[in-house]
């Protein structure tokens, strides 16, 4: 399934998690795993007050652009808080 086709352009398109899977009948998890996927090569914002998720349009606001900034600063602190995490097993395995 191509959960694009399901993912509006533009902040005030913006469609919830809960919205998809019953649009697309598919369970939360699932949901999840394809919006991941599709992030891969698709600009998916996900708003911060959980109104839901749309795609960066090729025309963006400033508004959405200001969202945009927001998206990536926030998945780079996440990123590296994974990797600081790591850092005790990483001392563990080189021994």
């Amino acid at each position: 399934m191509n959960i694009i086709e399901y993912i509006p352009k533009g902040l005030e398109n913006a469609i919830t998690r809960k919205n998809l899977c019953n649009v697309t009948g598919l369970d939360d998890r699932t949901m999840r795993g394809l919006i991941e996927e599709a992030r891969r090569h698709t600009i998916i914002i996900s708003n911060p007050d959980g109104s839901g998720y749309w795609v960066f349009p090729d025309n963006p606001t400033d508004e959405e652009q200001a969202h945009l900034c927001r998206y990536v600063k926030q998945q780079e602190s996440r990123a590296k808080s994974i990797f600081y995490a790591l850092y005790p097993a990483r001392q563990r395995m080189k021994g």
